[in-house]
């Protein structure tokens, strides 16, 4: 296909990864009323789950194809971007007169046991056979814990009655389908177009993992911001960054081995302990800007 055919693929994948990421919003957030949860917890539990399942699969095939080097890879990239580029984006596009932190509470602790022993398990060169069943254990025993005081007086007060639809329950599981989709054609057009403008294939590359790791929760950020939904977004980044942690990768080590390279135990894994580092200060209102 010719340049423009690519670009236009582009532009499309684009304006339908945003659009499915308003409609998955819609039925996230009228779930969550629903239920009477809280916008944090909806994006810790719904919107968090919801952009993260591409990750499991595709970490889980890749562990059957004899590439389970790749899931250290996604993993840690992936959660690097949750909390700069989609906290980056979120703040960027706020609709609202303040866009401040959310105190994470009794959600720091988890986040920072799971994040620490990925931490650490990036620092071998295989994860250990039985780090799968523990990470699964924990994940458990942190959706028990939600549980018990997830559905309790909301936090953040929904001023009109919500009743549940059909058609938002279609949202909620439809559009995470054409938001992976969408992300996948936008990857393929990038590798198209960069191949046909003569850019290396390092670059293109790396051009196309960010964007994969980055872009459906990229999106929902965006969606969610423009309408003033903060909250949203730092329990999104929360959430997906835990449930990368323990599910994802303890889900695709009980598939098989999963080899980590050099490139993650040197360098990445260092840089997602400094994204963490800048994440929690800035929900602990450190370094907010004036």
């Amino acid at each position: 296909m010719t340049l423009f055919i690519w670009a236009v693929i582009l532009i499309a994948s684009l304006a339908v990864l945003i659009k499915a990421s308003d409609l998955f919003l819609d039925g996230a957030e009228r779930t969550g009323h629903y239920f009477h949860l809280p916008l944090f917890t909806t994006g810790l539990i719904i919107v968090a789950v919801g952009t993260s399942l591409p990750e499991l699969a595709s970490s889980i095939l890749a562990v059957l194809h004899d590439a389970g080097e790749i899931v250290a890879g996604n993993v840690v990239g992936s959660n690097i971007a949750n909390m700069l580029l989609v906290l980056g984006t979120g703040g960027l596009f706020f609709r609202g007169s303040d866009a401040k932190p959310h105190r994470l509470g009794k959600d720091t602790a988890p986040l920072l046991i799971s994040a620490g022993l990925l931490y650490l398990l990036l620092g071998t060169k295989t994860i250990p056979s039985w780090t799968g069943v523990v990470l699964l254990l924990l994940a458990v025993l942190y959706v028990l814990t939600l549980g018990r005081r997830g559905i309790s007086p909301l936090v953040e007060p929904h001023t009109s009655a919500t009743v549940l639809k059909a058609q938002d329950v279609v949202k909620l599981f439809f559009a995470p389908i054409c938001i992976y989709l969408s992300a996948e054609y936008t990857i393929i057009a990038v590798i198209s177009l960069a191949e046909k403008t003569a850019l290396s294939q390092e670059i293109m590359a790396l051009s196309a993992i960010a964007l994969g790791t980055s872009l459906p929760e990229a999106a929902v950020s965006y969606s969610a911001a423009r309408r003033g939904n903060m909250s949203l977004i730092f329990g999104n980044i929360v959430g997906s960054t835990i449930f990368n942690s323990l599910v994802v990768v303890g889900g695709a080590r009980l598939f098989g081995p999963l080899a980590v390279g050099a490139a993650v135990q040197g360098g990445t894994r260092h840089v997602f302990l400094g994204a963490l580092c800048i994440f929690i200060l800035y929900t602990r209102k450190k370094i907010l800007p004036k």
